[in-house]
């Protein structure tokens, strides 16, 4: 679902140690979704008080402007909870910047002006409250 709301392919499946991954490639960047590790559960749970249950990772083409490959990360994530309403979180940076979180029905972006331009603002569709969201 979250492949279709940037418009790329069904994702291609592999397997990767002892994960079985979707792995697709579009709009400057490669996707990577697998179930969430153990470890990945429980940090969200004690850090954000949400259960994870998928996970995505962005490979960013590295000759590219990265600006249009997050739009379509942050489009892709926005399309995803508003189709299912479902807890989620997204980083940039390896990890480091959380950009969004969306808890409980309540949509919280961080309120940093640089990545959030009024093209990507205009992306979102439902209330939201801007935050200084910490990512660990």
């Amino acid at each position: 679902m979250w492949f279709e709301g940037i418009g790329i392919q069904t994702p291609v499946e592999t397997v990767n140690g002892d994960r079985l991954m979707g792995v697709a490639s579009g709009a400057g960047m490669t996707v990577y979704g697998a179930y969430t590790s153990e470890r990945a559960q429980i940090y969200m749970r004690e850090r954000f008080g949400m259960a994870a249950n998928v996970e995505l990772g962005f490979e960013l083409d590295a000759c590219r402007d990265r600006s249009h490959p997050q739009t379509a990360i942050i489009k892709g994530t926005l399309t995803f909870i508003e189709r299912t309403g479902a807890d989620c979180g997204l980083w940039f940076k390896d990890n480091h910047m959380l950009v969004l979180l969306h808890r409980c029905g309540q949509l919280t972006i961080d309120d940093r002006e640089a990545l959030w331009t009024l093209p990507r603002l205009r992306l979102i569709k439902h209330p939201y409250t801007l935050q200084m969201l910490v990512a660990h």
